[in-house]
């Protein structure tokens, strides 16, 4: 018997349709929930795509490339540096211009019109996939760039410190995290503070 993704997945992925053509959501909606997923909702055209997609924030969109009002790709770009989601194009179109148009705007998976169930379900779990290893390595990159930014502020601040004071690197670091942690800031927190203001705490200069 054959496994629906309901039931192969506690959490079922959230998908919003959107096709002009009122039939094609209709057969599209009824076969996805069929498979375990959840259909949050649809539109008819392009601008109210764009409007549901930001209100709802499925996991997955399903947008067909040609749509009135907005087209698809005009959609991904509003949304690419937004966190809505992984998109999946429908097209009747098997075009390289396009496919590249799509994956430079942020497509996680495109699909060819007419399709099988079984194709867009696997184009949905792709996109899905893809989009949360893009969304990881986002975070990733972010919390590297915080890093960086710490400890340019540490180094900085430090130097200021043995400055005025004449204290080693290794004394400075030491009252610095002792002050840090009566105070529940964090060091990089401390060292901008102090930079900004270009005053020391008196617990660090005399402790």
């Amino acid at each position: 018997m054959r496994q629906s993704s309901k039931s192969k997945n506690k959490n079922p992925i959230k998908v919003f349709i959107a096709d002009d053509e009122f039939l094609i959501r209709l057969d599209m909606k009824e076969e996805l929930e069929k498979e375990g997923f959840i259909v949050v909702g649809e539109a008819k055209d392009g601008a109210e795509a764009l409007s549901e997609i930001k209100r709802l924030k499925p996991d997955v969109s399903v947008i067909d490339i040609m749509m009135p009002h907005l087209d698809g790709l005009k959609i991904a770009e509003r949304l690419k540096n937004d966190d809505f989601g992984a998109i999946v194009f429908l097209t009747a179109y098997n075009n390289q211009d396009f496919i590249e148009r799509a994956s430079k705007i942020g497509a996680f998976s495109y699909l060819l019109k007419p399709y099988r169930i079984g194709e867009l379900k696997s184009a949905i779990l792709l996109a899905y996939e893809r989009y949360n290893e893009s969304k990881k390595l986002k975070e990733k990159n972010a919390e590297l760039e915080e890093s960086l930014k710490t400890k340019n502020l540490l180094y900085r601040a430090k130097l200021f410190i043995i400055e005025q004071t004449k204290l080693s690197e290794n004394e400075v670091h030491k009252r610095m995290q002792k002050y840090s942690m009566d105070n529940r800031i964090s060091i990089g927190e401390l060292a901008e503070i102090i930079l900004k203001s270009k005053n020391i705490p008196d617990e660090i200069k005399n402790p």
